[in-house]
Parts: C-alpha cells; structure tokens; sequence
C-alpha cells in the first residue's frame, strides 16, 4: 500500500472516530438531562442505576466497543498487529474526542482531576477522567505509527506480555474503588457513592508498563538483545 493511501485511510478512521465520540457525548448529555436535570454537570451519587439503566448502558458500551473492532477488520484485517493498531487508534482517538466534544458543549470536566463513570464492565470502572485520555493518548500516537508505517511488524510474545499484565494493573486502579464500594456496601452503596481516593500507585505503575512494552513492540526484534551485547563485545 502507497503511503499516500495509508494517511488517507488513517485520516478516515480519524474522522470517523472523532463523528463517533460526538455521538456518545450526545447520548451521554441526554443520559445526565434524564437523570440529573438539576445539575448535568454532578455525576456523583449516581441516580441512574436501575436494572433497566443498567442493562442498556452495558449493551450500549458493548456495542461501542464491537464497533470500533468491527471497522478495525474492515480497514485493516491483516497481519493481527495492524488490526489491533487499528483498534486502539480509534478507541483513542473516539475517547479524547468523547471529553473534547462534552467540554464543547456542556463545559465537564470542569477541572483536571473531576471524576467519571468510566464503564460498566465487568462492573463500574470510577476514576478521574484524564487517566483514560491519558491512555487514549497513548494508544492513539502508538496506534497511529502502525498503520501508517511501511514496516513489516508483527506481535512478539514478550511485549504482548507485558502488555497484558501492564494493562491489568492499570485496569484495577479503575475496577478497586467500587469494588470496594460494592463489597462493603453492596449495591445500595454504590448509588450513595463519592468519589475519594484514587489508586494512583496501580494507574503509574499500569501506565509506565504499558508505554514501555508498546515502545518495545516498535523496535526492531532482538534490538535490546544486541544493543546489551555489543558493550560486552568491545571488553573482550
């Protein structure tokens, strides 16, 4: 594929991405009108967790989510690195537009540290909304080098690895406050929850994995490997 065709292609998916988050913003404004007239811009204690919300809120997340993969494989079914670039390009992109578009229209986040309702699934993901466009940042810059780089790359296991592990303990720095809510409190305490503290400690130490591996994944293979071996070369 020409070069000219991949900026083409990735500009696409941008715009796409960015009509995308609009569309959510939309859904979430009417979603915070329905549930919080008074003041669309408290999201906390949470008013809108009947069974019925709950349920289409997940199907809805859901839905976002197989549709960001579905025009992935669209765009780029092969090799599985590209796809999953793909992937995480338009979920970060979509994600950083999503805050972009509410701050537009309603003016939240008011601050850099307001919390949100990240997602749902498995159960609730609580924290302040710049540690997710934080990570959509990085997933968009490392998203938008493999599908626009001429290289031939593919998934090695040891980056994936950390990858995988990094991203699980980013994820529970998300899932832990109302975990904890929930196990203390059950689900009646989750609707009277506050935002406190934050697992700052996991979401770091999540980050600075998963940027680490992702920068891995983009050297050369057995890059490291040499450049520790060539000063033990010289000694000799």
């Amino acid at each position: 594929m020409l070069q000219v065709e991949r900026n083409k292609r990735a500009l696409w998916l941008a715009f796409f991405a960015i009509a995308m988050a609009l569309l959510e913003a939309i859904v979430v404004i009417y979603l915070r009108r329905l549930h919080n007239p008074e003041n669309i811009l408290q999201i906390f204690p949470i008013r809108f967790y009947t069974d019925l919300d709950f349920a289409v809120e997940v199907f809805r997340e859901g839905a976002t989510v197989l549709m960001l993969f579905a025009i992935s494989l669209i765009a780029t079914h092969k090799p599985p690195i590209k796809v999953f670039g793909c992937f995480v390009y338009l979920f970060g992109l979509w994600d950083i537009f999503f805050y972009a578009w509410l701050k537009i229209i309603i003016g939240w986040p008011s601050g850099w540290l307001d919390w949100d309702i990240l997602f749902l699934i498995p159960w609730a993901w609580f924290g302040p909304w710049l540690c997710p466009v934080l990570v959509a940042l990085l997933f968009a810059i490392w998203g938008g080098y493999v599908l626009l780089t001429p290289r031939e790359m593919k998934l090695r296991p040891l980056p994936v690895i950390m990858f995988i592990i990094s991203s699980l303990i980013g994820l529970a720095s998300f899932l832990l406050p109302s975990l904890t809510v929930i196990v203390t409190k059950g689900i009646q305490g989750l609707r009277d929850y506050n935002p406190t503290e934050f697992p700052w400690w996991a979401f770091i130490l999540g980050y600075i994995g998963m940027a680490l591996s992702m920068a891995w994944s983009l050297l050369p293979k057995g890059y490291l490997f040499n450049l520790i071996k060539k000063p033990e070369s010289k000694k000799d």
